[in-house]
């Protein structure tokens, strides 16, 4: 800051010496003679003194009280989710002379397995994919019934067997491209009834 001293009269020159000068240094030096300054030194101090100073990374910061009991407030609270309600604790009675446990509410997943508790298994389906699944076992069987033997016949030895084309086809004693067209033919009728029962 630039300051011209002939345009600024000397009272207010020797104010903004003094103001500069509580700015630039936190603690002036006291002046008992000075009551006007002792008493604005004590009301600065009071005020301070209401002030609290938390330690953020290392660095000590000047809060107000509001600040400073909201700080304490919120960090009481996270210790309290993260540390009280996991561990179990013992209630004492006097009156009664009971004691009783009180669970965590967290546990680890080797005690709940030494306790013998049931998990859901992660690869077992869901109601959505079973219900999923019957339906389209329903319309399959729907669409077996409506087969000829011969058909049915076909489609027994490739998908409930297991022969392969060339083993089925010989077992009907027919050409191995008759036996796959007729396999695809076969396929493509089930397909139609099973997206026409929909």
């Amino acid at each position: 800051m630039l300051i011209y001293m002939h345009s600024i009269p000397s009272s207010v020159y020797s104010a903004t010496l003094i103001s500069l000068h509580f700015t630039l240094w936190p603690s002036p030096p006291l002046f008992i003679s000075d009551t006007r300054f002792l008493t604005s030194e004590i009301e600065r101090r009071n005020k301070l003194s209401k002030h609290r100073s938390l330690y953020i990374e290392g660095t000590k910061v000047l809060v107000s009280e509001e600040i400073y009991k909201m700080y304490y407030h919120f960090t009481r609270k996270e210790r309290y989710f993260s540390e009280d309600l996991k561990w179990e604790k013992m209630i004492y009675d006097p009156t009664q002379q009971t004691v009783t446990l009180l669970p965590g509410r967290e546990d680890s997943y080797e005690r709940l397995l030494e306790q013998e508790n049931q998990f859901p298994d992660p690869n077992a389906e869901t109601p959505e994919d079973l219900a999923i699944k019957n339906d389209l076992l329903e319309r399959l069987s729907h669409a077996l019934s409506v087969l000829t033997d011969e058909e049915f016949c076909v489609i027994e030895l490739i998908f409930y067997s297991g022969f392969t084309e060339r083993e089925a086809s010989s077992a009907l004693h027919l050409p191995l491209s008759t036996f796959h067209d007729r396999k695809n033919a076969i396929l493509r009728r089930l397909r139609k009834i099973i997206e026409g029962s929909q």
